[in-house]
């Protein structure tokens, strides 16, 4: 049997198993491990929390994190992490999805969601939902994938956007938390 996609099919592939690995018990002194590294545990959990896989355990670090640290360091630290993490998935993207990628631009139902948006907002559809995707708990690599596939982002706008929305949804969650759990 073939794929069409074989690439994407992979990376799926990896990601299911990765989130299967990284929700096990065995992964708990790796967890404990970021945690205390304090700022560096803060920047290492940032990366992570870009990563859909390592997302829960991430913001379980950076939650731990921002008690002792501060919430506002914590965020924006964090935030420096997650937009490396996030131009890493950029780049591999560009640098190894752009062929499948622009196949699938030529597929029907790609043409056909793109023919049922009104031209004037069209533009800023994509860039929109990019950044929701990132700014909210969802997996940045879908977001930022989005992103990739726009010839007008450049990396250095993607490390901007990245890091804007990344330190806002992490001080969100943070805040949010350590609501919760006071």
């Amino acid at each position: 049997m073939r794929f069409k996609y074989p690439k994407l099919a992979l990376l799926a592939l990896i990601f299911l198993t990765s989130y299967l690995v990284m929700t096990a018990d065995l992964f708990r002194p790796a967890r404990s491990w970021i945690v205390d590294l304090g700022y560096a545990g803060i920047l290492v959990a940032g990366i992570l929390y870009s990563y859909g896989l390592t997302a829960a355990p991430a913001t379980a670090a950076l939650l731990i994190l921002s008690k002792s640290q501060g919430l506002v360091f914590a965020a924006l630290l964090g935030g420096i992490g997650a937009a490396f993490g996030d131009f890493a998935i950029f780049k591999v993207i560009r640098l190894s999805f752009m062929d499948e990628i622009n196949e699938l631009k030529g597929e029907k139902f790609v043409a056909a969601l793109n023919s049922a948006i009104p031209k004037p907002i069209g533009k800023y559809v994509l860039p929109v939902v990019a950044g929701f995707i990132i700014l909210s708990p969802f997996p940045d690599e879908i977001g930022v994938s989005l992103l990739a596939s726009s010839e007008k982002i450049s990396g250095a706008h993607l490390v901007v956007i990245s890091y804007v929305l990344n330190t806002l949804g992490i001080f969100l969650i943070l805040a949010l938390g350590q609501t919760v759990l006071a």
